[in-house]
């Protein structure tokens, strides 16, 4: 008898022991949901030109092996939210872009550093990395185009104007500055892809929006551009992770489209109501 109820006890600790490991391993399998504001690290930005967009200060961060290109970012409180929240007041790192490597409102080509993917396809990946958290990126996959047209690009400044220059992803608007007759203007752009828990491999969509603001008229900005040159500003941005459709478990490019232009308004919306 007290054979048969060591045993019972070695069998039930066993499964108790097993099920508790599997209780662990469904528990630690949590998607990645929730909202992060990022931003410039300090004395950083970005340089945009009409085929790249540099992201500065250049990151030597060890956690990011093979990545030369890349710039160091920070990760702000609200409206941060929910598995981001404990990277609040930590560092990261975003990815350069080359815009023929990951062309404007368009699947990005299998060319380095892109890479393919399961259930993701063609991806940047780790285009946004956390040194808090290295087991959640993000890979991007889309780059919306700008929201408007080109025909006020290089007219005279007048307050309302708007510009997207042809083939860019740059959604441009003048609004008044501080003093009268004075013209600023707000700048956004709009990516979109995937959340990887590298662990589990789990992904969520994400949809994001960057936004800076210029104390000139964005004619300034275009004409700098479409001559061949570059301008650098700070930035911010907003990005937000939701969970995939049980069904349909790849976003399709048209909807990352109208997810991140539609960021791109309400951000360009928030600014003017700021002015």
């Amino acid at each position: 008898m007290k054979t048969f109820g060591r045993s019972r006890l070695m069998i039930v600790a066993a499964l108790l022991v097993g099920g508790l490991a599997l209780f662990s391993s469904t528990a630690s399998a949590v998607p990645v949901t929730g909202t992060v504001t990022l931003a410039n690290d300090n004395g950083g930005g970005a340089t945009a030109s009409l085929t790249t967009i540099d992201f500065f200060p250049t990151s030597g961060n060890p956690g990011s092996p093979g990545f030369p290109n890349n710039g160091i970012i920070t990760i702000g409180g609200s409206p941060t939210s929910g598995s981001f929240l404990p990277l609040i007041g930590t560092t990261g790192v975003m990815r350069d872009l080359n815009l023929a490597q990951q062309p404007v409102n368009s699947a990005f080509p299998l060319v380095a550093p892109n890479t393919l993917l399961p259930g993701e396809g063609v991806v940047l990946a780790s285009f946004i990395s956390f040194d808090a958290n290295p087991d959640i990126v993000f890979d991007l996959n889309f780059i919306a185009p700008g929201s408007f047209s080109a025909a006020s690009c290089l007219a005279a400044p007048a307050v309302g104007q708007v510009c997207s220059p042809v083939g860019s992803p740059f959604s441009l608007t003048n609004v008044a500055g501080g003093t009268p007759g004075d013209i600023d203007s707000t700048l956004s752009l709009s990516v979109g892809g995937f959340v990887r828990r590298i662990s589990t491999g789990e992904l969520t969509a994400f949809s994001g929006t960057y936004t800076t603001q210029s104390n000139d008229p964005f004619q300034v900005a275009v004409a700098a551009i479409l001559s061949g040159g570059s301008v650098s500003n700070t930035y911010s941005g907003t990005f937000t992770a939701t969970m995939l459709p049980v069904n349909n478990p790849v976003p399709e490019p048209a909807t990352l489209l109208t997810l991140g232009i539609g960021g791109g308004l309400a951000a360009l919306r928030r600014r003017r109501a700021k002015k």
